[in-house]
């Protein structure tokens, strides 16, 4: 329903909102941060190939040498067969995936 004015019983009129004071747009401070670590990362690369090769191929092996990709799949496959509690199966992949390599 409406009155004289045309708007909608029960809304204020215009400019009778509190003020509060300003909010935080969280997606610009994300996008923001998202852009420095971006633009750090091709400084060092383009500044210091010898350090970027270096970390590069240390995190290289740090993943693929202790991940077991094959039995992360497996169990993520249990789960969605509905052999196995979806959680255990995500939280036995992730042990799979992300398990340090053993002390020989």
């Amino acid at each position: 329903m409406q009155d004289y004015k045309g708007r909608l019983y029960g809304m204020k009129p215009r400019g009778t909102e509190r003020k509060t004071r300003k909010t935080v747009h969280w997606s610009a401070v994300r996008l923001a941060v998202s852009g420095a670590v971006l633009f750090a990362a091709l400084l060092v690369k383009l500044l210091l190939p010898e350090v970027s090769d270096t970390v590069s191929g240390a995190v290289l092996r740090a993943v693929n040498g202790s991940a077991d990709y094959r039995a992360a799949f497996s169990a993520l496959g249990e789960a969605l067969g509905g052999r196995r509690a979806f959680g255990e199966a995500v939280q036995e992949a992730g042990r799979f995936i992300f398990s340090l390599p053993e002390a020989e």
